[in-house]
């Protein structure tokens, strides 16, 4: 199954047991999804899947900001840097606090 699948489904998966912001451990779902990851996932994997989740991210910029610092916290900066291309192509809003926060 390619990495993108599996991303999607843990990302449904999550969101499917717990609210549309929190899992059940107080994590995003998104965030499990993207550590769940190889450490070589593509930026288009990663965008593949991210793609649900943007919508929201737009509406709510602090979303994107927590799971961009726990990527950061769990050293995956390769990850936090495609989040921020994917968030930027959706034209959802990024700023310094973003880049802080990887």
């Amino acid at each position: 199954m390619p990495a993108g699948s599996i991303f999607k489904n843990v990302l449904r998966a999550d969101s499917a047991t717990s609210s549309a912001a929190k899992c059940p451990q107080g994590q995003a779902p998104e965030l499990n999804a993207l550590l769940a990851l190889d450490p070589l996932a593509s930026w288009d994997q990663v965008f593949d899947g991210l793609e649900i989740c943007l919508g929201a991210w737009a509406r709510n910029p602090r979303l994107a900001t927590t799971v961009l610092g726990k990527l950061g916290q769990n050293r995956r900066g390769d990850l936090a840097l495609h989040v921020i291309r994917s968030m930027e192509l959706k034209s959802v809003e990024t700023n310094v606090v973003h880049y802080n926060s990887a």
